[in-house]
């Protein structure tokens, strides 16, 4: 029998926006390989913090990602 290898992906976040907590879910279906929802499921969120933040916090936020890895 063939192993079975899920392509879908599902990521979950908590971002705060202006001294307010959003929670963020996702399920990501990967249509024909793991490539594109691998891609959303890790990149998404991010995109998604930094739109919703003030432009001058950006330096403050990717600084924090910085140091977060």
């Amino acid at each position: 029998t063939k192993p079975i290898f899920l392509e879908d992906r599902q990521a979950q976040a908590c971002i705060q926006a202006n001294n307010v907590f959003i929670h963020l879910f996702g399920v990501f279906d990967g249509h024909s390989g793991p490539g594109c929802s691998n891609a959303v499921a890790q990149r998404l969120f991010d995109y998604i913090a930094v739109l919703l933040n003030f432009p001058n916090d950006l330096k403050l936020i990717m600084e924090k990602a910085k140091n977060y890895q």
